[in-house]
């Protein structure tokens, strides 16, 4: 359990509590404009479009609350939510067309003008051992060489998204090239 403050030096600049995408990263971290230094997580109930979406927060009285107000605007990492020019992923911009309106996903701010809203799914979980099945070949597969000559290729990207723990946020975005013959 967190203390009632994050214990730095005066003049410290903290980051934006906008960048964590889980309720653990966020409650255990300092943030900028964070009465007494923690980072608030704001749940989200259903899967819809909603204003009241899950995100991470200094304050959340005040961010977000659907206005890019005075101060937001002189510090962008204050409240990224209400200000950001770029919404991506499962939302709608705001009504004056800064920040979040309204999102189906929990949302992180990877910059002060860029949110981005996405679903995260948890890795499973690894199988025991006695659950586990080890081949010594592999069964029923067949491969032969690609002739070029005979088919045609093209290549699509194909964008996965995966909880991977890191240092600043639960996901990593991973993209796959995928060889189509036609």
């Amino acid at each position: 359990e967190p203390g009632n403050e994050c214990g730095v030096e005066p003049g410290h600049q903290f980051p934006t509590c906008a960048k964590h995408g889980n309720p653990d990263a966020c409650t255990t971290s300092c943030g900028r404009g964070a009465n007494g230094g923690y980072c608030q997580w704001r749940s989200q109930s259903f899967p819809t479009l909603a204003e009241e979406y899950a995100t991470c927060s200094p304050n959340l009285m005040t961010c977000p609350d659907g206005i890019c107000d005075e101060l937001e605007e002189l510090d962008p990492l204050l409240c990224p939510q209400d200000c950001a020019a770029v919404v991506q992923g499962e939302a709608i911009p705001g009504f004056h067309g800064k920040g979040i309106g309204k999102a189906a996903a929990p949302c992180v701010c990877i910059e002060p003008k860029v949110c981005v809203c996405h679903k995260f799914f948890p890795l499973p979980k690894p199988a025991s051992r006695s659950q586990t099945k080890t081949y010594k070949e592999t069964p029923n597969i067949k491969s032969r060489p690609l002739e070029l000559s005979e088919s045609k290729i093209t290549i699509a990207p194909v964008l996965l998204f995966k909880n991977i723990s890191d240092n600043l946020n639960t996901f990593n975005l991973i993209t796959y090239l995928v060889v189509v013959d036609g």
